[in-house]
This record gives C-alpha cells, structure tokens and sequence, in this order.
C-alpha cells in the first residue's frame, strides 16, 4: 500500500495565491481523479544564467515539455503558468513520503536563480515564497511538506535545485507571516536600536549576548537533531528569534498527531495505484 497523507489543501474549493502577471503554459495536464488535494510544493531553480525571461520563456514553450505553477523572479514578483488544480510537469520521475509521481499531488514553483550555489536568493524572493507558503499553510498544507526538487527526484542525486536556499530563514519567516495573518501578533516592527552612550552597560554586555545567542542557536539545532529527529543545521548568523521559532516550529511538528488515516487521504486508497504519468 503506498503511503498517503491525511493533512492536505482540498482541490475542491482551493484558494489560488495572488499573483503579479500571468503566462499560461500549454505544458499541463489533467489530475489523476484519485487525488483530492494538494500533499505538497516541490520548490525549484531555474538554472537560468541570470536570464530569467528566457526560463519563464522555455517554460512555457510546448516542446520543452516542462511547467511550473509559479514563477518567482528575482525581484519578487509572481508568475503564474498554470491553475493549481491541474497538474504541471515539474518534478519528472520523483517520490516524496513513500508516494511516488509527485506532480501528481503538488505543486510546483520556480525561483529565477543560476542554481550554482553562489547566487544568493534575493530577500524579495524570500519574502514573496514566505507569503505564499502561509497562504497554502493556511489551507491545509504542512509546512514541512514544503520541500526541494533535490528531495523528490529520482535517482537521488539526479536534481540539486534550490542550490543554496535557507530553509531555516524560510520558515521562520513563514511563522512570522502566519503569526501575523492569524492574528496572533502585530507584525514586527524594526528592533530599537541603543545607541552608542544611550546604555554604556548594555553596550559592554553585547559581546557576551551574542556569543550567549550563538550557543543557543547551536543547542536548539542539536536538540532538535538528536534528540527529536528534525535534521537542521545550526545557521553561522541567526537572531535569538530565528532560533527560537524554528526550535518552537520542530516541537510543534513532533508533538502533531502524525497517524495516517486512509479515509481522510489526499489519495483515495482504492485507485492510488492506478496514476498515470508523467
């Protein structure tokens, strides 16, 4: 039986993100009819030189035979290609969670980067992915089911893409955008800053804060590593309150009701076996 997944965005009545320009691409198809609603977002590079214009061009270019449902450039702004609820060819031959045929269930969403790991991507790129993960979270998807196309290409190794992206940064900054939208919390405001002289024994502590905030940034990555199997990274440069959402976030993750449950599947038991390609 392959695995399925009881948390998902729902097809039917699906909210699509706000977007800046639309390019629609012929490179699409029709979900399989077993599949209920969208499990995850497979994340891409475009690998594209610094020519954007020409990937968004390729990628709509019916002989490519390739697609994304977003475009991100590099500046932030939006491209859509094809409707969320049909199925784009992005992820080629891909697995992710046991369930194999992953267009099938995602969606797929392209930033406009070289994808040689020394481009960095732009903060209005990180912003704008941030923003439409917590539209998508908001209707059902996990954010842990935000994931790269490196992840679920197969053979292992086939992909690299997104080549570089901060995962950590990302869903901190996604929290943050939920926190907001949810009503939680005001959004964050620029920390005041002490001025040189304002405080002259705050100044004399910030060394030692920052070393503090290191340690503690080294420790949550560790504990969350070892002790409760999320694997990350301790960042080289984070604030405290990067490191404590995404210590918040991994507590929050493992405490959640995992235990799949056929009947309220994104794929319907009976026919999951029956999906077609690509």
């Amino acid at each position: 039986m392959i695995a399925t997944h009881t948390r998902f965005a729902p097809l039917a009545g699906l909210r699509q993100a706000l977007v800046d320009a639309e390019r629609p691409s012929v490179n699409h198809d029709a979900r399989p009819a077993h599949v209920r609603g969208i499990s995850c977002v497979v994340l891409h590079a475009t690998a594209d030189g610094g020519n954007e214009d020409g990937a968004e061009a390729w990628l709509s270019e019916p002989t490519a035979r390739v697609s994304a449902h977003l475009l991100i450039r590099r500046d932030g702004t939006v491209v859509r290609l094809v409707s969320d609820t049909r199925r784009a060819w992005h992820a080629g031959p891909s697995e992710w969670s046991g369930m194999p045929r992953v267009n099938d269930f995602s969606l797929g969403w392209e930033l406009a980067n070289r994808n040689d790991g020394s481009e960095p991507f732009s903060n209005a790129q990180y912003a704008t992915v941030a923003r439409l993960t917590a539209h998508y979270v908001e209707q059902g998807v996990p954010l842990d089911a935000f994931v790269s196309h490196a992840s679920v290409a197969l053979p292992r190794g086939r992909k690299s893409d997104p080549a570089g992206f901060d995962w950590i940064r990302h869903r901190a900054e996604v929290m943050q955008q939920l926190a907001v939208t949810q009503g939680l919390r005001p959004a964050l405001a620029t920390p005041p800053t002490v001025q040189p002289g304002d405080n002259d024994m705050l100044e004399s502590l910030r060394p030692l804060i920052s070393r503090f905030a290191g340690a503690l940034i080294g420790a949550a990555a560790g504990m969350l590593t070892t002790k409760l199997g999320i694997p990350i990274d301790a960042p080289s440069q984070a604030s405290l309150t990067t490191a404590v959402v995404v210590a918040a976030y991994g507590i929050a993750h493992k405490l959640m009701d995992r235990k799949l449950n056929p009947a309220d599947s994104a794929l319907c038991p009976d026919t999951v076996r029956a999906s077609s390609t690509p």
